[in-house]
């Protein structure tokens, strides 16, 4: 799996226990054909109703924020039996963009909610197929 470069990290330290907005990390001339992937590295869940939707959000004035990706498995809330990676990968033109990353983090018992240290970052694409091609199959 490829390591993150500490340029491109959204975030690094602390518990994720609520909802909060990461970033903005400036990517200049867009992504590589291959297109680039956001990796949220969770550890673990505290309660099996904790649950997490990653997105990411471009602008290119850093004011004006637009989604233009999220985790394709939706919000996920099996982290405390499958502690894993999310994969959200995405391609800009070329030009220089700012990227944020929502977690958003809801739970039924909100008092007990962790994720443990989650760290999130641009990687190269990876774990499937990103490239532009068409394809009519």
């Amino acid at each position: 799996m490829p390591a993150f470069d500490d340029e491109l990290m959204l975030r690094t330290t602390g518990n994720l226990t609520v909802s909060e907005s990461d970033g903005p990390v400036t990517i200049y001339g867009g992504t590589p054909v291959a297109g680039l992937a956001v990796r949220v590295t969770v550890p673990t869940a505290f309660d099996d109703d904790d649950t997490l939707l990653a997105a990411l959000y471009a602008s290119q004035d850093n004011s004006t924020y637009n989604l233009i990706a999220q985790y394709q498995g939706g919000a996920e809330d099996t982290f405390k039996t499958n502690p894993r990676d999310l994969i959200i990968p995405f391609a800009l033109p070329p030009d220089k963009w700012y990227l944020k990353l929502e977690l958003i983090v809801t739970s039924t018992t909100a008092a007990n909610v962790n994720f443990g240290a989650v760290s999130a970052g641009i990687a190269e694409g990876f774990g499937g197929d990103f490239t532009r091609a068409v394809s009519f199959e």
